[in-house]
């Protein structure tokens, strides 16, 4: 799985958990939280990642992202690249 699916696909499970709304019968809702605690950390260290390559030339300032024009290109390249790395995580 890419790096960029599993942001995909812990960004889904954290709106299915949370959602109130939804009611899930107890083996359903232990398989979503036991895959969602086994890629959350992965989700955290590729957040931070991210982060880090957007501060290298730019800003974050009320939740948004200020890249410069001239380094744009640079930061895309070097976020896609961690988004297409892959990662061996087995879910349920």
């Amino acid at each position: 799985m890419k790096n960029g699916e599993i942001l995909t696909l812990y960004e889904t499970l954290n709106r299915l958990t949370e959602n109130k709304d939804l009611k899930f019968n107890v083996s359903v809702g232990y398989i979503l939280a036991k895959n969602k605690a086994k890629i959350k950390q992965e989700a955290l260290i590729i957040y931070d990642l991210r982060r880090q390559i957007i501060l290298e030339h730019g800003t974050i300032e009320n939740s948004d992202i200020i890249v410069p024009k001239e380094y744009v290109n640079e930061v895309n390249q070097k976020i896609n690249e961690l988004m297409n790395i892959e990662n061996d995580i087995q879910l349920q």
